[in-house]
């Protein structure tokens, strides 16, 4: 079993954007695979076992943990 951090940084930054359908099936996916999945603004990777990391807007924004 492995804790798996989802992190979408368009939906953390942005009020307007909705949570992406991709992350959404890969925590899915996870969970029926027993895993446990966390959708968490604060991007702590010493936490978690896997990180899955989303971003589609090329504007310049990261996280200073990557």
């Amino acid at each position: 079993m492995a804790t798996i951090l989802v992190y979408d940084s368009d939906f953390f930054h942005y009020p307007s954007v909705i949570p992406n359908l991709e992350c959404a099936k890969y925590s899915a996916w996870r969970k029926r695979h027993r895993d446990i999945v966390a959708f968490n603004p604060n991007l702590d990777p010493s936490m978690y076992t896997k990180v899955f990391y989303r971003k589609e807007y090329d504007d310049g924004i990261y996280n200073e943990v990557l």
